[in-house]
């Protein structure tokens, strides 16, 4: 009877544990009916990062680059370059979310360090 209880026991935490974990994990679905705003926080040849500034956040969280910097949060790769245009560091905009594009104009390929989240986005006013 004492080992039944134990495994019980052992059974019963393992489950709560497994349900927490799952209600715990943030969703990483951005919504194209919401404006947000970002800054460019690095863009070379077409390939830009952009930091969301809020009121509305999407990105990673604890992105450090190679150039040693703090760690940044609410950062993204851009996915839609040729639409996205080349943009200058500092720059500041509205956007939204839109439907991942073909992408069919010319671009270095020069490896830049960049998050692994992306998304493709539109500038609106």
């Amino acid at each position: 009877m004492i080992k039944t209880y134990a495994m019980n026991r052992i059974l019963l935490s393992f489950t709560v544990v497994a349900i927490l974990a799952c209600g715990c994990k943030k969703s990483s679905t951005a919504n194209n009916s919401v404006t947000y705003r970002g800054v460019v926080i690095r863009s070379v040849c077409l390939h830009s990062v952009v930091q969301s500034i809020g009121p509305n956040y999407l990105g990673e969280s604890g992105w450090v680059g190679s150039f040693g910097s703090q760690p940044l949060n609410h950062v993204f790769s851009v996915q839609n370059y040729c639409q996205f245009g080349e943009r200058s560091i500092g720059d500041t905009f509205n956007f939204k979310i839109v439907p991942p594009q073909s992408q069919n104009c010319a671009y270095c390929m020069e490896a830049i360090d960049a998050p692994t989240t992306a998304y493709s986005i539109e500038v609106v006013p």
